[in-house]
């Protein structure tokens, strides 16, 4: 209980960081499936929401472009009809990212990388904490003053980052709708 406590706490300290005067919020919604490369061998179907602040990095720039760095939380649900020896399950879990993004005109790309719990382990999921190496393109549409739609894909890799013995890891890719408001 005290991992869920911690992870928890954890969590929100994340989504605080970003409260400064500066920073933009904004709220996601995405779908997504697991993706049957690189050791993923329990296909999943996923949906999850979640909130965030960004805010101009200084430090980010990239050929001149100023990057923006993103402190995201997120709720997310799965569900697998099952593989080996894990039967059905639905899966639920709390993760935080941290990400830089660059914008190119109204399309961004972001990377970054995060930490995941999940209240239950799977075929591909060995570790209740993973971690969360985070990549993503998109296309950002202004609706009014600093109001934006972003429509974006986003590979996101769960893994225990080798700290197991068993470690296939999951692979998956989120449609995500984000509004920053």
């Amino acid at each position: 209980m005290n991992t869920r406590v911690s992870l928890l706490c954890a969590f929100f300290a994340l989504s605080a960081v970003g409260k400064a005067e500066e920073a933009k919020p904004y709220i996601l919604s995405f779908i997504g499936e697991s993706w049957r490369v690189l050791g993923s061998e329990d296909f999943r179907q996923l949906q999850g929401v979640g909130w965030g602040f960004a805010r101009v990095e200084p430090r980010f720039r990239f050929n001149g472009a100023p990057g923006e760095l993103l402190l995201e939380s997120f709720f997310l649900s799965t569900s697998s009809q099952g593989t080996g020896q894990f039967g059905a399950s639905k899966i639920q879990g709390l993760g935080c990212l941290g990400m830089a993004r660059y914008h190119m005109s109204r399309v961004y790309g972001e990377i970054g990388i995060g930490l995941e719990y999940m209240d239950q382990l799977s075929y591909d999921i060995s570790s209740h904490i993973s971690s969360t190496p985070t990549a993503g393109i998109g296309y950002t549409i202004p609706i009014g003053k600093g109001s934006e739609l972003r429509l974006g894909v986003r590979l996101h890799h769960v893994s225990n980052a080798g700290l197991q013995a068993h470690n296939k890891g999951q692979n998956e890719r989120w449609l995500l709708l984000t509004y920053q408001y």
